[in-house]
């Protein structure tokens, strides 16, 4: 994958990550694993909006809650 397709997370999409994450783990009740994928969706969400791009998935369940908290985030959904 060349270089400049990589994007490291910094310190503040992490915490907004983190806030999301805490919402979604309340919300929808999620276990311990959960949690941490619930984090690392809502690290891909809040750093794809950063860039401008659209997050590719086919997690309903995450993405469509984490739509309905910022309206302005890009997903686009497919099935298999």
């Amino acid at each position: 994958m060349p270089a400049h397709r990589l994007f490291v997370p910094d310190a503040d999409i992490l915490a907004q990550a983190a806030v999301y994450a805490g919402i979604l783990a309340r919300v929808q009740g999620y276990g311990r694993d959960e949690r941490m994928k619930a984090l690392h969706d809502c690290v891909l969400f809040v750093q794809a909006m950063k860039h401008g791009v659209a997050v590719l998935t086919r997690n309903v369940r995450e993405f469509d809650a984490l739509l309905q908290m910022r309206a302005d985030g890009r997903v686009l959904f497919c099935r298999t």
